[in-house]
């Protein structure tokens, strides 16, 4: 059966995800009168796959003869769209999930436990934050208020108006230890009357192109931005870093470049001036020996960015600058 949908009014739609920002929008943080502004670029953001814990009334294993069943992509649909919005806010890079799994499932001691040195993220992980998450509340529901109506061929009965409710819970991690950062909750809401409403269940998904015009579908947009809005305004916070992933030295054992695990794709641009240190040791707590982070990072000088293309960065110390492999560098202060 084809998938049929006459709606005279949708009500309880929230507002577009949002224009591409200007590079204003995320290059700059705010800086108090008399200081420099100092450049953020692009934070590197894994998402995860978004769980489905729910059924048809919300709760696993209850339906009401006026439920209509999750779409069957659910979880994974709702994991695209928060990643593409994510990707929007031209806040964050967006790594691939399927990369960012394997090399998950590869490492010794589970998703968060195996590291390469004490207290560092897996090899290749380059992620600043890991976002996991379910949907936990759901309900799309058809109201007995008049009309004919035939819902995923198998529900039917007399009514004119369809109710949807979506909600979705997400943490935001540290990569490096598996430590909650901060978690968030977006919930979407919108009702349709409607007429002649006849959906195939086999053909009720996310990727079906009728979806977006739907209540559950405007439900679930709307869950979704107000999650994303939540994620930048966590993420403010967390201060931008990359790597050294190698340094050039000449005969007198001074440096001649260092190469940075970040480039174009993060808003990184030649003359960028950053600031290179020696990572503090891994901190655990006494009693679990769960890692719950590091201590103070040293500095070690300067440096400013020569060349740049996509995943890389290539710097030129500044004075007489010493570092190796594994240093963490941020974006120092302009001068």
């Amino acid at each position: 059966m084809n998938l049929l949908i006459s709606l005279i009014a949708v009500t309880g739609i929230g507002p577009g995800i949002g224009a591409e920002p200007t590079a204003e929008a995320w290059t700059w943080q705010t800086a108090a009168a008399g200081q420099a502004r100092v450049k953020t670029p692009r934070k590197r953001l894994a998402v995860m796959d978004i769980e489905l814990k729910v059924d048809a009334s919300g709760a696993a294993g209850a339906g009401g003869a006026g439920d209509v069943p999750p779409p069957s992509d659910f979880g994974s649909g709702m994991t695209e769209m928060l990643t593409t919005a994510l990707a929007k806010t031209g806040r964050f890079v967006l790594l691939e999930r399927k990369a960012i799994q394997d090399i998950l499932d590869e490492t010794r001691g589970g998703v968060f436990g195996g590291t390469g040195q004490e207290g560092e993220a897996p090899p290749l992980i380059q992620a600043q934050a890991l976002i996991r998450g379910a949907i936990t509340e759901y309900s799309y529901r058809t109201s007995s208020t008049g009309g004919s109506i035939s819902i995923l061929g198998g529900l039917s009965g007399s009514g004119s108006q369809l109710e949807a409710m979506v909600a979705i819970d997400l943490r935001i991690f540290d990569p490096t230890n598996g430590v909650i950062l901060d978690s968030v909750r977006g919930e979407g809401k919108a009702k349709a009357s409607a007429r002649n409403i006849s959906l195939d269940k086999e053909s009720v998904k996310l990727s079906a192109e009728q979806f977006q015009s739907t209540p559950l579908g405007h439900a679930t947009r709307q869950a979704i931005e107000r999650a994303v809005a939540q994620i930048v305004e966590k993420l403010e916070k967390l201060v931008w870093e990359a790597r050294v992933a190698d340094v050039d030295e000449e005969e007198d054992g001074s440096l001649s470049a260092i190469y940075i695990t970040a480039g174009s794709e993060t808003g990184l641009a030649e003359g960028d001036r950053l600031e290179v240190l020696r990572p503090g040791r891994a901190l655990k707590d006494p009693q679990s020996g769960q890692v719950i982070g590091r201590a103070r990072d040293r500095s070690l000088g300067f440096c400013r960015i020569e060349t740049v293309q996509e995943g890389l960065a290539i710097a030129i110390p500044e004075g007489e600058l010493r570092c190796e492999m594994g240093d963490v560098v941020r974006i120092a202060a302009a001068r």
